[in-house]
């Protein structure tokens, strides 16, 4: 889930709109229109901002290409690992709360203990989770198993039943966040495996685990006695008023939800996810907006959904140059509370899945957010699809372009 990232240096000043930045922005927009002319991108939404100002916000394509309805700025979508920045909101939020710090143990909050079988002794703590570097890591075979597609078992064919050939949908349909994560964590559980934990010491490895974000966002639950879904929705998307943003777990369908495009332009049949909170989150590129624009205000300080200290712990690199793990990515050298460091100083996330790519990024000294979703995939099986990606990167590029052009 790491592409290359064309997010340059920006700058804005909020001058009275004049001619010439009325042409610079028709310009800018008719490049996007070009691009989605060309249809490696079934809809996609943009929108760049500064904490107070939409500067720029608009959309693109399809949202269901069978139909021609037009995708929006209030289309719905998941958003993949863009999700895992609300995780990270929701851990600060819970200990705020008081509910455990970074230094707890998981198995003190657990109903069972999560036991790496190469280092039983060692300890992993909530700072692990939030880090990648608890030592668990995602085995491809259960991860698969927990999508879940939403037709009934025996009405899927092409790109549905090649999925569940694939391995994909082939766990229990009615698992949940809880059921799932201790199948794979229990030795009695039918996910569990040796190979679900890396051969590494908590805080020793990076690693990439969406399992491990899933179990974070379980924390949550067993410690606050609500959802997750509905401790986010108090916390964060009710302040905001992110009132058709939503998580899927389960498979009521969301009223305004885009179709999601593969490669050859096929819709994914209706899906969920039993670790949900690792990539599920559905919203639209006009909540989104709300959510970063509280992100960078809460990052000059300013209290909101979350209070300055907090806001302060969400972002605060994990990793110092003795400290830092193996296996880091050289372009991704630090993270915070899930919120990632990239090395040219921008703070965010990507996201990749079935039918979904998604960007979310932010300039700290800038004040200045990027935001480019999109209901079709750059990577799948673990490959770039070459001209989504280049379509999707070339969007990414002119968003950076536009910027410097309105500083002229």
């Amino acid at each position: 889930m790491k592409h290359i990232c064309f997010f340059t240096c920006l700058l804005f000043a909020l001058l009275p709109r004049t001619a010439a930045q009325e042409n610079t922005t028709a310009t800018f927009t008719g490049k996007l229109e070009n691009i989605s002319r060309r249809g490696a991108l079934a809809g996609f939404a943009v929108a760049i901002v500064t904490p107070d100002s939409i500067l720029y916000q608009r959309a693109f394509g399809f949202a269901d290409i069978a139909a021609h309805q037009p995708y929006t700025i209030n289309t719905l979508q998941p958003i993949a690992s863009v999700s895992k920045t609300v995780v990270g909101v929701a851990i600060t939020k819970a200990i705020e709360l008081g509910l455990f710090t970074l230094e707890t143990p998981v198995n003190d909050i657990l109903p069972f203990n999560v036991i790496n079988p190469n280092y039983p002794g060692e300890i992993i703590r909530v700072k692990h989770l939030v880090s990648h570097t608890s030592g668990i890591t995602d085995r491809p075979a259960a991860v698969k198993s927990g999508y879940i597609f939403c037709s009934k078992r025996g009405d899927e064919t092409g790109l549905a039943a090649a999925l569940l050939k694939a391995g994909y949908g082939n766990g229990d349909e009615q698992a949940t966040l809880s059921s799932y994560l201790t199948d794979y964590f229990q030795p009695t559980g039918k996910l569990y495996n040796s190979r679900n934990f890396l051969k590494a010491k908590p805080g020793e490895v990076y690693e990439y685990s969406n399992i491990a974000t899933a179990l974070a966002a379980w924390l949550i639950e067993v410690k606050s006695g609500i959802s997750f879904p509905a401790f986010t929705s108090k916390y964060i998307f009710t302040p905001l008023q992110m009132d058709h943003t939503s998580w899927l777990s389960n498979c009521d369908s969301s009223a305004g939800m885009a179709h999601l495009y593969n490669t050859n332009m096929m819709a994914y049949p209706r899906y969920r996810s039993a670790s949900y909170p690792d990539g599920g989150l559905v919203t639209s590129c006009r909540e989104l907006t709300i959510y970063l624009q509280e992100m960078i205000k809460g990052y000059k300080g300013k209290d909101g959904i979350l209070q300055k200290a907090s806001y302060e712990l969400l972002y605060k690199p994990m990793f110092t140059p003795g400290t830092t793990p193996r296996n880091m990515e050289p372009k991704e050298p630090n993270i915070g509370v899930m919120w990632i460091h990239r090395v040219n100083g921008i703070i965010g996330h990507t996201g990749s899945d079935g039918g979904v790519s998604a960007f979310m990024f932010f300039k700290p000294e800038m004040q200045l957010g990027l935001i480019l979703i999109s209901n079709s995939e750059i990577e799948s099986t673990g490959q770039a699809n070459k001209k989504q990606l280049a379509d999707f990167s070339e969007v990414w590029k002119e968003m950076a372009d536009f910027g410097k052009q309105l500083l002229q």
